[in-house]
């Protein structure tokens, strides 16, 4: 148990435990500072990748793993390797080898016929039987954690690839946006936008999505900026019938946003998206 939590502790870049250990789009970790290293070495090539899967990242930003670095504080305060090593050593006093204690605190053996009850009065004293099955407890949780992050860290990235794949994101954005690497469609984030997604589902771009009550499947979306009150009205330009409304006054320019996103013919739109001006 105790070298299967290890290995999943490891960073692959300096096979040490993670120091600080971040993601960056797909299910690997890396130390931040080994990540960052290997990255600077490719920068003559101009690109960076996943020294697990290879996958290329034009833009990579790194996200900090805050419940993997709990697990590997946890793992490095265990005093495992201790409590091992006083289970095959010899005891400090051969004339009292069946007092099996073993201080948590100090980490090391205990005999209270021969050493100062005093060294240890306020110490977590236990026998090294039960220190090592609580500790091998403890790591079975740990890891189980671990695995659990892991796997909802992958699924996460799975919903963000086929959400990105099969959604057409239209609106407007913000001037400074990012136009590299992942983007995130959130108004926090500079984008003001509805989605049509999972087929003919309709949602506004908010934080959560909002759900839009829409009947038929869109053909045409109207888009009506007011800039200076700050209104974006969404609506069917086919019925006129109102869809979404943002409100919020922008201090920077806006510009349209367009995502006519993927469909599932290997991969190429089957509709293309146009683009209709109206006369006012």
């Amino acid at each position: 148990m105790a070298c299967c939590l290890k290995d999943e502790l490891l960073c692959s870049i300096c096979l040490s435990i993670y120091q600080d250990p971040v993601s960056f789009g797909c299910e690997h970790y890396f130390c931040r500072k080994c990540i960052t290293e290997h990255w600077s070495r490719q920068e003559l090539h101009g690109t960076r990748d996943c020294p697990e899967c290879r996958r290329t990242f034009a833009d990579p930003h790194l996200s900090p793993s805050l419940k993997l670095s709990n697990i590997v504080e946890r793992y490095s305060a265990f005093p495992l390797d201790a409590i091992l090593n006083a289970q095959r050593s010899s005891y400090p006093c051969k004339d009292h080898e069946k007092v099996k204690l073993f201080c948590l605190t100090d980490k090391s053996l205990v005999c209270f016929f021969c050493d100062e009850p005093a060294l240890h009065e306020q110490h977590q004293v236990t026998t090294i039987d039960e220190a090592f099955e609580e500790i091998q407890r403890e790591m079975k949780e740990q890891l189980a954690t671990l695995q659990d992050s892991e796997k909802g860290h992958t699924e996460a990235l799975q919903l963000l690839q086929r959400q990105l794949t099969e959604t057409k994101m239209i609106g407007v954005a913000h001037e400074t946006v990012s136009r590299k690497g992942s983007i995130q469609i959130q108004p926090s984030r500079g984008f003001y936008c509805i989605v049509m997604h999972d087929g003919n589902q309709y949602s506004a771009c908010t934080e959560p999505w909002t759900r839009l009550n829409v009947k038929s499947k869109l053909e045409k979306v109207g888009v009506y900026l007011d800039y200076h009150k700050g209104l974006l009205i969404f609506y069917n330009a086919d019925d006129m019938s109102w869809l979404y409304t943002y409100r919020e006054n922008s201090p920077a320019k806006v510009f349209p946003y367009f995502s006519p996103g993927q469909s599932h013919a290997n991969g190429k739109n089957v509709q293309p998206l146009r683009i209709n001006t109206v006369r006012l």
